[in-house]
């Protein structure tokens, strides 16, 4: 999809480095981080070391955590029902640039959600 989306011009403000701009990038029931992995990978190759990226992954099972930060993400312990995701990744409105929607519908297809 991040192809997709190039493709669709959402990354052009990054060209030239993006002014220096750090992308922060979240993804919410990140697992064991391969979807983060495969951002690394698409920023990497089309931008090279020009962007600055921040890699985020949340997931409510803390087992995760040796191995995402094994690939040198960042891991924090969030439970997508409970809502406040800047709160829970310490960033405020504006300071996240894309947020990664991963392995999460059986959580939000409960009967109390």
């Amino acid at each position: 999809c991040f192809e997709r989306a190039a493709a669709a011009g959402l990354f052009d403000h990054l060209r030239d480095g993006g002014g220096g701009k750090t992308v922060r990038i979240a993804s919410m029931g990140g697992g064991p981080g391969h979807e983060l992995l495969a951002v690394k990978m698409f920023f990497d190759k089309r931008f090279g070391s020009d962007v600055n990226l921040e890699l985020i992954s949340t997931d409510c099972c803390a087992a995760w955590q040796p191995y995402i930060e094994a690939l040198g993400f960042k891991f924090v312990q969030y439970d997508i029902k409970d809502g406040g995701l800047l709160d829970a990744v310490g960033l405020a409105p504006g300071d996240l640039d894309f947020a990664i929607i991963s392995c999460v519908m059986i959580y939000v297809t409960t009967d109390e959600v």
